[in-house]
């Protein structure tokens, strides 16, 4: 009995450390990877739903803001909202580290007050739960810019 409970404890300890030095490193680093890289979104999420002739593009930056490639990150983050209800909350369309006080998300999950807008995108499929959650990842990780390659 002795010996089968000293190899039983041995084999869970050896279990036991496999696993935690699998684990170790595994995974990406905040703001980076699929889940938290700002690329990702404004190449998954903001060009093929939110720009478009009559919504975020460049030209016609629909309640003030453009969501092109090479504006949308200045433009949302740490911005106060055009919507004034919003601002009055003391919202941001993006508050690094805070997905509850950033409206962005509230716009794409519509999670929406009283006279805070519509539900985006506007007259397009809604986000789905992945790519909602893409956006929260990245604000959770601090809302961190593109990087240049």
């Amino acid at each position: 009995m002795p010996i089968f409970k000293a190899i039983i404890g041995t084999t869970i300890g050896a279990l036991l450390a496999t696993l935690t030095v699998g684990c170790a490193g595994d995974g990406p680093a905040p703001g980076t990877g699929p889940g938290g890289e700002f690329a990702a979104i404004q190449d998954e999420i903001f060009t093929p739903s939110c720009i478009s002739s009559s919504c975020h593009s460049s030209g016609t930056q629909a309640g003030g803001l453009s969501l092109a490639p090479s504006e949308s990150y200045e433009a949302l983050v740490g911005v106060v909202p055009v919507n004034s209800a919003a601002a009055k909350r003391g919202l941001l369309l993006v508050a690094p580290d805070d997905v509850k006080a950033s409206f962005l998300v509230n716009k794409v999950n519509g999670d929406l007050g009283d006279r805070q807008g519509l539900v985006m995108p506007l007259g397009a499929p809604p986000l789905n739960p992945d790519q909602i959650a893409m956006i929260e990842i990245w604000i959770e990780n601090g809302a961190l810019p593109p990087t240049s390659d």
